[in-house]
């Protein structure tokens, strides 16, 4: 699985940049308590990160000045403050989960995969005008000009603004995922490294006895 920038996007949105990680032979459980007690530490950190307030908080600004380019709000963001107001991160399965408290810790945009569903290679590449593509809950969605997306040979697989497809999405019985963090905008390495590392960990956690983290990748 090999992941290029094209010279588009990058005259359209020179700073853009993603992290990856490729992990094999997992097992999808829905429910891992291990899990769930990480999820009772992720709400509290963010509880007491964010009790000031998360509009202009590291990566959340530079999240919310793309997407205000474009005339959307940062769904993260919406997502983060909802755990500010008490409620708790959702069970949906557990290679989804892990992403998505990864997310929500870090204030990062990321997207999970079926590596099985993907054809061929990855771009990362910027959207045509009119070019459409149908979204993880099954909606037909046209992408908005000079949005950043990614596409396998089938086509799109996700949109920055719009998330992830309904093709590659994570399933069941999905054992093989590749994970990809988006950040539309200059942000160090270590940082990068830091969240990769730590959902990682996560995976860990639930990823079952024959799993293994088969590569992590920075661009």
């Amino acid at each position: 699985m090999e992941i290029t920038i094209s010279e588009n996007l990058r005259d359209r949105h020179k700073n853009v940049q993603l992290a990856m990680l490729i992990i094999r032979d997992a097992q999808n459980k829905e429910f891992d308590e291990r899990l769930e007690k990480e999820k009772r530490v992720i709400e509290q950190y963010i509880r007491e990160t964010y009790k000031a307030g998360i509009e202009n908080v590291g990566l959340l600004k530079k999240y919310n000045d793309y997407y205000f380019e474009f005339n959307e709000n940062y769904p993260v963001k919406k997502q983060m403050k909802s755990i500010l107001e008490g409620k708790e991160i959702p069970n949906i399965l557990c290679l989804v989960d892990a992403m998505y408290m990864t997310e929500l810790k870090y204030g990062c945009l990321a997207a999970g995969h079926d590596l099985d569903a993907i054809q061929g290679n990855l771009t990362l590449d910027i959207a045509q005008e009119g070019e459409i593509y149908i979204k993880i809950n099954d909606e037909e969605q046209e992408v908005k000009k000079d949005d950043i997306v990614m596409r396998d040979n089938s086509g799109i697989i996700a949109s920055v603004l719009f998330g992830p497809d309904n093709r590659t999405k994570i399933i069941p019985i999905s054992k093989n995922i590749i994970y990809i963090a988006y950040f539309p905008f200059l942000v160090r390495r270590s940082e990068k490294i830091t969240i990769i590392a730590d959902l990682a960990r996560l995976l860990r956690i639930c990823e079952g006895p024959h799993a293994k983290i088969e590569r992590m990748g920075f661009y």
